[in-house]
């Protein structure tokens, strides 16, 4: 599986999962937004792709992300 890395942070109450490295920022240009979103997150889990985050290694899961 490829893996995307990403940093999960929080501003003003809201969740943002912003990418880190090369192939998260591809992946994020090629959905349009600068941050994941929930259903962004399943496209690229269906392509594939395992999203890390940054801070403690673990699997971002859509449930994260609300």
């Amino acid at each position: 599986m490829k893996t995307a890395t990403f940093r999960i942070t929080t501003s003003y109450g809201n969740i943002r999962c912003y990418p880190v490295d090369a192939t998260a920022k591809l992946l994020c240009d090629l959905s349009g937004f600068k941050t994941l979103l929930p259903n962004t997150l399943t496209i690229m889990e269906d392509l594939g792709f395992i999203c890390i985050n940054e801070i403690n290694d673990s699997t971002i899961t859509p449930s994260q992300l609300y």
